[in-house]
């Protein structure tokens, strides 16, 4: 199992993953989830910095010739946990691993205190 570094993200804030690549030439670069690994079940998110999901809270963020491409993920939900990874369509194709933990936004309850009488 690869290493993955784990990003922890509160609930309802922007999320930003980075995969470093160099030498990457003519090789496309894709951003792709899974909820485990092996990825069989893996979703394609992106390729290079054109996004293929449907879901508008996402976008890659790359400098032309730079080495970080960046997946950010606007208002966070629980539903975007899960394992997210990087990968150039080398053969063997390279991968890095990121997983994305989503903390629950913490509500307090607010006691009601009664009003004051009008006596």
């Amino acid at each position: 199992t690869p290493t993955r570094p784990i990003v922890k993200n509160p609930e309802e804030k922007d999320a930003l993953i980075t995969c470093i690549v160099q030498n990457q030439g003519d090789f496309t670069l894709m951003w792709k989830k899974t909820s485990k690994i092996p990825n069989r079940d893996a979703t394609v998110l992106s390729a290079n910095t054109h996004m293929v999901t449907s879901d508008k809270r996402m976008q890659v963020m790359h400098a032309t010739g730079g080495q970080v491409y960046v997946l950010k993920i606007t208002n966070v939900t629980v539903f975007d946990a899960g394992i997210y990874f990087c990968e150039v369509n080398t053969d063997p194709p390279i991968r890095a691993f990121r997983e994305l933990t989503v903390l629950r936004r913490q509500y307090r309850k607010v006691q009601k205190l009664p009003l004051p009488s009008s006596d």
